[in-house]
């Protein structure tokens, strides 16, 4: 999708509705690219031996992975005149390893009208349904989106 077919985001928010699905498949390749782009240089994220050495079974992914994801989840929902306020309680239940197909959903918790703002939980999954990450998101609406 290109950025001039971007969606501009929803027209009215409500507590309850849910935000559309983002997955990816996790490769070593893609763990290193991330970790590297910030400076995290862990073996964990592409050696095999050590990061089976802290109990995961492959390579996995780090912190800043998840909150990446967790703001494209969040954003690409709010549309491009939205803003990030908050990612806040974000933690890790289980590796995100190389091999899985990891997918970020999300539902609006709460909504303020007066402020614009819409909470957001946020939760990864494994393909087998595992949570593996979960957190918490508060989004800045613009004007012209109904909250209620």
């Amino acid at each position: 999708m290109t950025a001039l077919s971007r969606p501009a985001g929803p027209v009215a928010v409500a507590v309850g509705d849910v935000l559309p699905e983002q997955s990816m498949t996790l490769t070593v390749q893609r763990l290193v690219m991330i970790a590297a782009a910030n400076r995290d240089f862990a073996p964990t994220h592409h050696d095999v031996a050590v990061a089976r050495a802290t109990g995961a079974g492959n390579p996995y992914g780090n912190m800043m992975f998840v909150m990446a994801l967790f703001e494209r989840t969040a954003l690409g929902w709010a549309g491009p005149a939205a803003r990030l306020r908050a990612l806040r309680s974000v933690r890790m239940a289980a590796f995100n390893e190389a091999g899985l197909t990891v997918t970020c959903r999300g539902v609006v918790s709460t909504v303020d009208p007066a402020a614009r703002l819409a909470g957001l939980e946020l939760g990864l999954f494994a393909q087998d349904g595992t949570r593996t990450a979960s957190g918490v998101a508060e989004v800045e609406l613009p004007a012209g989106v109904r909250l209620g």
